[in-house]
């Protein structure tokens, strides 16, 4: 059973007071499906990859939906950040804005206790806005064009933008005519 985050906006929080613990595990060999699986059946959306007691990286569910079932977690896992759980919530924050990363891994005595994701510091109310996709309004992995003041999750991306460009052709009056 995954430990709830605390949350008490009386004082700074730090990382152990939001994040959720222990994490998931998967070995790096497993499969993508095998990944997805775990992570339905356990209610999450990220799992730490660790090989025997050592932490690689973090798999995220759109990760993992976007590869091939077949495929191992090793190929699709990305590299984290790794975050001790008395570190601010808020430096924290900054650190996955600027990296674009989903989460980070929590480590206590260089172990891996757990994971605090960008959800997790949303639903603390961490790090100020977070960005949110202008088409299905994730918050996983917005890209923000700062000319047209929204952004896209990658997911989104590919669908949305040709569309808003070849309108603002057509708008601009320079289409076929």
């Amino acid at each position: 059973m995954l430990r709830k985050p605390r949350v008490d906006r009386g004082e700074a929080l730090t990382v152990g007071d939001v994040m959720a613990w222990p994490a998931i595990a998967i070995d790096p060999a497993q499969s993508a499906e095998d990944a997805l699986i775990r992570m339905r059946a356990c209610g999450i959306g990220h799992l730490l990859v660790e090989r025997g007691r050592v932490a690689l990286g973090i798999l995220c569910e759109r990760d993992a939906e976007s590869a091939r079932p077949v495929r191992p977690v090793v190929d699709v896992m990305r590299v984290a950040a790794f975050v001790s759980p008395f570190d601010g919530a808020t430096r924290v924050a900054e650190i996955l804005r600027a990296s674009h990363a989903c989460a980070a891994v929590v480590c206590v005595g260089g172990r891996a206790c757990g994971l605090v994701t960008r959800g997790d510091l949303i639903r603390a109310e961490v790090g100020g806005r977070w960005p949110r996709c202008g088409s299905c309004r994730s918050h996983h992995r917005v890209r923000v064009k700062r000319s047209a003041g929204v952004g896209f999750c990658e997911a989104c991306l590919d669908s949305v933008e040709p569309f808003e460009f070849e309108e603002l052709y057509v708008d601009l009056g320079v289409g076929d005519g």
